[in-house]
């Protein structure tokens, strides 16, 4: 069952954290820890480096041994500065 106040306050804690493109860091460092917590294998690239940002893109693989589909997310860690 989805918990709805679970949603909204996980949203709410990740829309509190600046992540405005090339200084996403922060937000990065919170998503690995996430997605580790729940067994997730996350590596990350050096994109940052040469982009001169302060993130790499990360990479979270879920290993399994059921054969079946595989299932690929993709997704932006920044934001746009308001304004």
């Amino acid at each position: 069952m989805v918990n709805r106040n679970r949603i909204i306050d996980r949203f709410v804690e990740m829309v509190e954290i600046d992540s405005v493109s090339g200084r996403e860091g922060q937000f990065k460092e919170y998503l690995k820890e996430l997605l580790r917590q729940r067994g997730l294998i996350v590596t990350e690239d050096r994109a940052g480096e040469s982009l001169g940002g302060n993130a790499g893109n990360l990479l979270a693989v879920w290993p399994g041994s059921a054969p079946g589909t595989k299932l690929l997310f993709c997704a932006h860690m920044d934001t746009v500065e308001p304004g």
